[in-house]
C-alpha cells in the first residue's frame, strides 16, 4: 500500500513539475494565471494566492495551468486580452508551451544523475548479455540450429545488446524478424554466423509479445537455498552459491533452460567403442511409440521381469535402438509417429556430448551407473536421473560492472577440465573435482504435486512437472551509465516507441495509460530508490516529448500555431482554433479511456491467471 501511494505521489511530483515551468516563465512574460491544478475533477484541497487559485483535482490523472485567454471567455477574442496567453506575441507563448516539458527534461536528467552519482542499480546479469538463456523448442530458429548460449549480434535490424532491444520488435505488427546469430562452440572456441527472417508468432496467450523463438537471455544459474529439507537436491552435494554450468549434457544458460533439461526424456549413456570410451545423449521413450515385432517386445517383457519392473510394458522407457543381452546396439528402431522421431532427435543438434549410435557399440554405464546385463540397463533406464557439474567460485556474489557481463560470463570456466570431467562419467574412476569444477551426486528429481498438495487442482502437466526442489539466483551486476547514456538510451527508446505507434506497426492496446504506469512505479518502488528514480525519469522525459508532439492540445500543438503565426504574420481566429483543437480533445479522452482500459484488463487477466 505504501509502495502505490509512492507511484501516486512520485507521478503527481513529475506533473507538478510539468505544470511549474508553465507556471513559471507565464509569469515571466507577464500572463496572468488564474489556476494551477495537480489532478483533474472536483477538487479536494484548495486555496487561492496572489490572484491564483492552487487546487488538487479527485482524479490524480495529469494537471494543467489555466492562463488567461486560453479559452474564449464572453465572446472575447482571446488575442484582446493584454495578459492572456493569445495576447503575448509568439515567441513568449513558444516560452511558455515549451516551459513545461523543459522541466520535465531537466528533472529526467537530474533523476539520472543522481542515479550515477548514488553508484548506479544494482540488476541481474541476465539483463545485460547478448546471449540467449532459452528458445521455444518449438520454433523455427531451433530446428535451425540455434540453441541456449548463442550471440544475437543483429535483431530486428538493430544491434543487439541485451534482452530489452527484443520489447519494442515482440510488440511490433511486422510478420518477420530478422535476426543475426553467432553460433558458439564453447568447448572448441569456434563461431559461426548466420542470418535468419523468421516469421513471428504469439507465444504466449496471455501475453501481447511475439517472438521468433527467443524466449529468455542468459544469465548464471546460482543454488541459493533448497525448498525444503526433502528436497532432492540435499542428496547431490551442492553448496550455497555453487553455479550450474552443465546439466545431463549440455552447458546451462538459464533456470528455464534447467527446467526443460530436469523434465526431458533422455539418458546420458557412456558407451565402449573400438576400445575408446564416450558419453553420448540418447531420447528416451515408452516402448508404445516404438515399431517392434512381437519377439522384440517378447524380448523386452522378459528383461523387464527380470529387473523386478513393475510397470505395464507399453509404459516401460527405451532407447529408439535394438540392444543385445550383452548390451551392444544392433540398430535403430523407427518410431509409430514420424513427427515425433524428427522431434525427439531434434536436441541432439549441437550438443558437444552427442555421437550417434552404431551398430557394436556397448553401453556400459547410464546417467554414470555402470550396467554389466540388459536388465540392469533397461532398470537404469527407468531413473530420471540428474547428472551436473557446478563451479565453486569465491568471488560469485561481487559484483561486476554491466559491460563487463558478456565477457566475465564463461572467464572463470576452463572448458577443457570440464569436458575431461563430463568425459569420465562411467568410467571405473572419474574425477569429482577438476580445479573449481565439481561433479556432483546423482539426483532423481519429483514430481511438483509430491510437494505442493494444493496443485491437485491444477492440470496434468503442471502437476507431474519434475523438479530438484532448489531456489537459484542469478550473479549480481552494477548497472551505471553515465546520465547521458542513460539519457540517450531512454530517448531512443521512446522514439522507437513513438515511430512504431506513428507507422503503426505497433499497436496502441500495448502502451500504459495512468493506471499501468502507476503499477509500474509502485513495483519500482518496491526494488529500491533507484530503480523508483530510474522509473520517475524515464517517465519524465516521456511526458516531454510526448508533450512536445505537434498535436493541437498538447504543448507541441501550442508551438506549431505560434510558429505558424510568426511565419504568416497572421493570427489564428478562435472559432477556427476551436474547430481545430476539440477535435483532439475528444481523441485524446477516448485515448485516455482506451489505454486505461487496457492496463485494467490486463491486470485482471494476471490475477485470474
Amino acid at each position: 500500500m505504501i509502495t502505490i501511494l509512492l507511484a501516486i505521489l512520485g507521478l503527481g511530483a513529475l506533473v507538478f513539475i510539468h505544470e511549474l515551468g508553465h507556471y513559471w516563465v507565464a509569469r515571466k512574460v507577464g500572463m496572468r494565471v488564474e489556476a494551477f491544478s495537480i489532478g483533474f475533477g472536483k477538487a479536494i484541497y484548495k486555496f487561492k494566492r496572489k490572484g491564483v487559485e492552487w487546487k488538487i483535482g479527485i482524479l490524480p490523472f495529469g494537471g494543467y495551468v489555466k492562463i488567461a485567454g486560453m479559452q474564449k471567455e464572453n465572446g472575447v477574442d482571446p488575442h484582446d486580452i493584454p495578459d492572456g496567453f493569445f495576447g503575448k506575441k509568439p515567441l513568449d507563448r513558444i516560452k511558455v508551451a515549451f516551459a513545461g516539458p523543459l522541466f520535465n527534461i531537466i528533472l529526467a536528467f537530474l533523476a539520472f544523475t543522481l542515479i550515477w552519482a548514488l553508484g548506479g542499480q544494482k540488476k541481474d546479469l541476465s539483463q545485460f548479455t547478448n546471449r540467449i538463456g532459452y528458445i521455444d523448442t518449438e520454433s523455427v530458429l531451433y530446428k535451425f540450429g540455434v540453441r541456449p548460449g548463442d550471440q544475437i549480434v543483429k535483431y530486428d535490424n538493430h544491434p543487439y545488446r541485451d534482452f530489452r532491444d527484443i520489447i519494442i520488435p515482440s510488440l511490433s505488427k511486422n510478420e518477420t524478424i530478422p535476426i543475426s546469430v553467432n553460433k558458439i562452440d564453447y568447448f572448441f572456441g569456434k563461431d559461426l554466423q548466420r542470418y535468419y527472417n523468421l516469421y513471428s508468432y504469439q507465444y504466449d496467450s496471455q501475453l501481447p509479445l511475439k517472438t521468433i523463438g527467443v524466449l529468455s537471455p542468459a544469465g548464471y544459474v546460482i543454488f541459493d537455498k533448497a525448498s525444503g529439507d526433502s528436497a532432492p537436491i540435499n542428496e547431490s552435494g551442492i553448496q550455497k552459491g555453487d553455479r550450474i554450468v552443465w546439466l545431463n549434457g549440455e552447458l546451462v544458460f538459464s533456470h528455464q533452460q534447467l527446467n526443460r533439461l530436469i523434465n526431458q526424456k533422455s539418458a546420458f549413456i557412456t558407451i565402449e567403442r573400438n576400445g575408446a570410451i564416450h558419453q553420448t545423449t540418447v531420447p528416451t521413450l515408452p516402448i508404445k511409440e516404438f515399431k517392434l515385432s512381437l519377439s522384440e517386445k517378447n524380448e523386452l517383457s522378459d528383461w523387464a521381469y527380470e529387473a523386478k519392473i513393475k510397470d505395464n510394458i507399453k509404459e516401460i522407457a527405451f532407447l529408439p535402438f535394438i540392444i543385445t543381452t550383452d548390451n551392444k546396439v544392433e540398430y535403430p528402431i523407427s518410431l509409430i509417429d514420424p513427427l515425433l522421431e524428427e522431434k525427439v532427435f531434434e536436441n541432439a543438434k549441437r550438443n558437444p556430448f552427442h555421437i550417434e549410435l552404431e551398430t557394436g557399440d556397448k553401453i556400459v554405464a547410464v546417467n554414470g551407473v555402470p550396467v554389466n546385463s540388459s536388465y540392469d540397463l533397461l532398470k537404469e533406464l527407468q531413473v530420471n536421473k540428474t547428472l551436473m557439474v557446478v563451479q565453486r567460485n569465491p568471488d560469485i556474489y561481487k559484483p561486476i560492472y554491466w559491460n563487463q557481463a558478456n565477457q566475465e560470463f564463461t572467464k572463470d570456466i576452463n572448458f577443457n577440465d570440464l569436458k575431461a570431467m563430463v568425459s569420465s562419467i562411467g568410467v571405473d574412476s572419474f574425477p569429482a573435482q577438476k580445479g573449481n569444477l565439481y561433479l556432483l551426486k546423482p539426483v532423481v528429481p519429483q514430481p511438483l504435486l509430491k510437494f505442493h498438495k494444493d496443485l491437485k487442482g491444477q492440470n496434468e502437466s503442471l502437476k507431474n512437472m519434475l523438479f530438484l526442489g532448489m531456489q537459484h539466483i542469478d550473479k549480481p551486476v552494477i548497472y551505471n551509465p553515465n546520465p547521458f547514456e542513460l539519457f540517450q538510451y531512454s530517448f531512443s527508446n521512446i522514439y522507437r516507441t513513438l515511430s512504431g505507434l506513428i507507422s503503426g506497426t505497433v499497436a496502441p492496446k500495448h502502451l500504459s495509460g495512468p493506471v499501468g504506469i502507476i503499477q509500474a512505479v509502485q513495483m519500482s518502488w518496491a526494488q529500491g530508490v533507484k530503480e523508483a528514480l530510474f522509473w520517475l525519469g524515464f517517465i519524465s522525459l516521456n511526458l516531454a516529448i510526448v508533450n512536445l508532439l505537434p498535436i493541437p492540445v498538447l504543448d507541441g500543438g501550442y508551438i506549431l500555431i505560434s510558429v505558424a503565426e510568426m511565419i504568416t504574420k497572421k493570427r489564428m481566429k478562435p472559432k477556427t482554433m476551436e474547430k481545430l483543437i476539440f477535435p483532439f480533445v475528444i481523441l485524446l479522452i477516448a485515448f485516455f479511456v482506451y489505454v486505461t482500459y487496457q492496463d485494467i484488463m490486463r491486470i485482471f487477466t494476471q490475477f485470474f491467471k
